[in-house]
């Protein structure tokens, strides 16, 4: 009995010593979290009455094609990717790869392109690569982050506001549906954690709050928040980029599909050209405003009209502009069906003619002539090439780039340049309905395409120093 209690007293004293070392505490867990003001649930009495009021107001244009794809991040670091692939599929992209089985279908594990998964799930994920993400998998992106106020691309709360609704009043029409991802910290919401992205669902004009909702649904159920919280959150710096977060927009590029026309590069992404300032979106901006205010303008309105357009066309031929329009062959002419041939080449030819009457009508209202319109040529047309491919690259410019450069709304305007730009606004935009759907695309693909160099120019040293110098 006496070895028997010595044997005891050992093994307490020593659970005393050495137990917190020796006896680990099991792993802490959660069942979700307690969602804290302001944010209020979405099935909250609350919550359903802001949905029933937002639905009545036609601002959830977006939501029910998203809650068919409302997905829970497979991941805790995976909200980006969990996002991404729950719009990707209600946007009705396709994948062009297998998901399971026969299917193709956006998962998680699809989205690889930019960054490697592995460490994707270590270190989540940073918001350039989540819209480098979405426009190598066919969406259309215009991405903004929340410090970029007094930049040329104007992310303002006045800016998002517009974009939420734009987004949520969206109707359900291919052509214009588009959905909206927030990268956000949640610190600003007196919720747990940090940094987070996820889909918007709605909003309610009324009381200026709009529907978050939350992938990490093993934390937080869906949630109202007001507007400007939300813009704060945006604020928050990301530690790992040192710039504060933002949100982006997306749409389907299914339009590209039926586009004859298309931009591309002027020389390879990779060479060196291609990593110069004027590749990216602010480069390309401050070009085409040195090129067409560098000189005095005419004192004449239609005169100093007349004048930007042909500094306009020197702009485009010049290599300070990265893109260049060309005609796109289809895949079924590509392969050589003939029935396909026939239907491309008559389509050429209208928008060849809707080219070449646009050029003119400009000319004859300015009395000038600014376009070297050419002449339709049946055999370019046979050739699937299209004429005056000039006027489709000045019309590829965005309205809102003419505008910040002629007249902008900040600071005084060139002399003559805003008095031009009253007689070019309803010229350029007078355009015929098949050129029109043309130019829809091309101008959303200048502005995808030099976004996401100059998105990947902030990520690479080497572009950094181009960027400066532009700036």
């Amino acid at each position: 009995r006496l070895q028997l209690c010595r044997c005891a007293l050992l093994f307490t004293a020593a659970l005393v010593v050495v137990g917190p070392r020796a006896m680990a505490s099991p792993p802490r867990t959660f069942h979700r979290r307690p969602l804290p003001a302001p944010a209020v649930a979405f099935s909250s009495p609350e919550g359903k009455r802001l949905f029933a009021e937002a639905l009545d107001r036609g601002t959830l244009g977006c939501f029910f094609r998203l809650i068919e794809q409302f997905h829970t991040q497979g991941e805790p670091a995976f909200c980006g990717l969990g996002s991404l692939a729950m719009v990707l599929n209600a946007l009705g992209v396709d994948p062009k790869r297998v998901w399971k089985g026969p299917w193709r279908w956006f998962s998680e594990q699809l989205l690889d392109c930019c960054e490697p998964l592995e460490r994707v799930q270590e270190r989540g994920i940073t918001f350039s690569k989540v819209a480098c993400l979405a426009r190598c998998n066919g969406a259309h992106v215009e991405a903004h982050r929340a410090d970029e106020a007094e930049s040329d691309r104007g992310a303002t709360l006045e800016a998002f506001r517009k974009a939420v609704r734009r987004t949520c009043e969206s109707e359900a029409e291919e052509e214009n549906f588009q959905v909206m991802i927030v990268s956000y910290s949640r610190k600003a919401l007196g919720q747990t954690g940090d940094g987070h992205y996820s889909p918007l669902g709605g909003y309610h004009a009324e009381t200026d709050q709009v529907l978050i909702l939350d992938v990490a649904r093993f934390k937080y159920p869906p949630h109202w928040v007001p507007l400007t919280t939300l813009w704060s959150a945006m604020l928050y710096v990301d530690v790992e980029t040192g710039r504060a977060r933002g949100y982006m927009v997306l749409k389907s590029n299914a339009c590209l599909e039926a586009a004859r026309l298309t931009l591309t590069w002027r020389w390879p992404e990779c060479s060196e050209d291609a990593k110069n300032a004027d590749s990216t979106i602010s480069g390309c901006q401050k070009s085409f405003s040195q090129a067409l205010l560098s000189d005095p303008l005419p004192s004449n309105e239609r005169a100093a009209a007349a004048e930007i357009l042909r500094r306009s066309l020197r702009f485009i031929e010049s290599p300070k502009m990265p893109l260049m329009v060309v005609c796109k062959i289809p895949e079924p002419v590509a392969n050589g069906e003939n029935g396909e041939v026939m239907s491309v080449m008559s389509e050429l030819s209208e928008l060849a003619k809707e080219l070449a009457d646009f050029a003119q009508k400009v000319n004859v209202a300015l009395g000038e002539d600014c376009f070297d319109v050419q002449e339709i040529n049946p055999k370019a047309v046979e050739d699937l090439k299209c004429p005056n491919l000039g006027v489709a690259a000045l019309l590829a410019i965005e309205p809102m780039v003419w505008q910040q450069v002629l007249a902008p709304e900040t600071e005084p305007s060139a002399a003559g340049a805003a008095g031009a730009w009253e007689v070019l606004k309803p010229l350029l935009r007078d355009l015929p309905e098949m050129l029109r759907k043309e130019v829809r695309v091309l101008q959303s693909q200048w502005a995808d395409l030099l976004t996401a160099r100059e998105e990947m120019c902030r990520s690479t040293c080497d572009c950094k120093g181009h960027l400066k110098a532009a700036a």
